[in-house]
């Protein structure tokens, strides 16, 4: 069964009832006190968390804490946003947040959204050199950073860099997977800035396009992990970041994505 937890007050029903938060093999948590929240997800390591606290501040607190905590950090997080400005917004998302969601929510808008959110897909940990460049104005020449890759899933990769990035920076990746012997290669988007310790930043980055059978080979990595929390070091793989010339082989890339998803849909 579908697990989420709702820090707030109530159970929300009045906000979200409509939604597929509220379907029958959902199973719904209710947290009053958002101190006492990181320990109830831990434990319950739910699919979704819904935040809905009064206070910006109050609310980007409970969010690093769970995203400091390696068994909370992968959890799904999505923020009632009843009335902020979009800077609190943008500072929220930059936190860690998946998702706002603004009120009254829409289900036809939102259902899909919140639907990804709940089939958080699995990943695994590593600690991957990379080479790296901001690209996100297409510039073929511009300087390298060094970074590392901290886990990887099939939709996307978190980032650390001695380099800030920025939000929509677009990335072309290769990679080579353990025991396979040649590169795969995606194109990935910063979707995500998830803080700064002792000079890193972390940046998370969602796959957009997938060359050929990508998506496959990657699913088939991580699946074979046999659980996420097994103990023991984790074997290293290159990982390979490289431009695009210009915005014109971006949008070809991108709708040859999109032809093959609607091919297999």
């Amino acid at each position: 069964m579908l697990r989420i937890i709702v820090v707030a007050a109530g159970d929300l029903s009045s906000d979200l009832g409509l939604t597929i938060l509220w379907r029958p093999d959902v199973d719904r948590t209710v947290i009053p006190d958002p101190g006492a929240a990181p320990e109830a997800v831990a434990r319950w390591r739910p699919n979704l968390v819904i935040i809905d606290v009064a206070g910006v501040d109050e609310t980007l607190l409970l969010v690093r804490r769970l995203r400091d905590d390696p068994k909370t950090r992968a959890t799904a997080i999505a923020v009632l946003n009843r009335g902020l400005p979009e800077e609190a917004e943008d500072r929220l998302l930059a936190s860690g947040v998946n998702a706002v969601l603004r009120l009254p929510v829409d289900p036809l808008f939102w259902d899909r959204r919140l639907e990804e959110l709940l089939s958080v897909p699995a990943r695994r940990a590593h600690r991957i050199p990379v080479r790296l460049q901001d690209w996100s104005r297409f510039v073929s020449d511009a300087d390298e950073a060094q970074g590392a890759v901290l886990n990887i899933g099939a939709r996307g990769v978190l980032l650390e860099t001695d380099v800030p990035l920025e939000l929509g920076t677009k990335l072309g990746l290769s990679l080579r997977l353990p025991a396979e012997e040649a590169d795969l290669h995606v194109v990935g988007q910063v979707v995500r800035l998830a803080g700064e310790d002792q000079g890193h930043w972390r940046s998370g980055v969602e796959f957009l396009v997938y060359r050929g059978d990508a998506r496959e080979r990657i699913e088939a990595f991580v699946d074979a992990e046999a659980a996420p929390d097994r103990p023991g070091p984790s074997a290293a793989f290159p990982l390979r970041l490289h431009t695009f010339d210009d915005a014109r082989e971006w949008e070809e890339e991108l709708r040859a994505s999109e032809l093959r998803k609607a091919l297999i849909l």
